[in-house]
């Protein structure tokens, strides 16, 4: 059985992906922003 903390976490990191292919497709300059999210995205992942 999941958790309510767990289903959140799991629906969060989805939206982060979704926006971060949603950058990279909307800017030809998608390579500095893709760090960044990745950044953000590690960051999150490592807690």
């Amino acid at each position: 059985m999941i958790t309510l903390t767990e289903l959140i976490q799991f629906t969060s990191l989805l939206i982060s992906v979704a926006g971060l292919f949603y950058l990279i497709g909307k800017d030809n300059h998608g390579k500095k922003i893709t760090a960044t999210v990745l950044r953000k995205l590690g960051g999150y992942l490592s807690n």
